[in-house]
């Protein structure tokens, strides 16, 4: 998802909450990424984002993968021609019979970026590992 370039007036939620509540220094997209856990996007619009989170703009919520009552799989694999790798995986299930359910995801991307650092041997534009799992 293409966000600004400064995301201030841009308040992103997961599962209703705040990624960061400041935008500088904890950049959201640092922190945040819409990966094989989310299930579900909803757009704010600017009356919605002042009454549900007191900011002045629009939000993006999105909302995790908390248990399915079947097993479930899914995963994603990305990569270009630059070396980026870029992955995720959800698996979730339910525990027994009485209704426990969890979820166990992972995202992990690694970007060099389009350019050599000279005499650097290990550079990343990017590095980013979430986890998550619910129960």
């Amino acid at each position: 998802m293409g966000l600004p370039a400064s995301v201030g007036g841009t308040t992103i939620l997961e599962n209703g909450l705040p990624v960061v509540f400041f935008f500088w220094p904890e950049m959201p997209y640092f922190a945040w990424a819409i990966d094989a856990t989310t299930n579900n996007l909803q757009t704010l619009d600017l009356g919605q984002t002042a009454v549900n989170v007191g900011d002045v703009g629009f939000a993006v919520s999105t909302f995790n993968n908390l248990g399915t009552p079947n097993f479930h799989r899914v995963g994603t694999v990305n990569s270009n021609h630059y070396g980026l790798l870029r992955n995720s995986i959800n698996l979730s299930d339910p525990l027994g019979n009485k209704g426990i359910k969890f979820s166990l995801g992972g995202y992990m991307s690694f970007d060099p970026g389009t350019f050599e650092a000279p005499k650097i041997n290990r550079f990343h534009a990017g590095q980013t590992q979430l986890y998550k799992a619910a129960l």
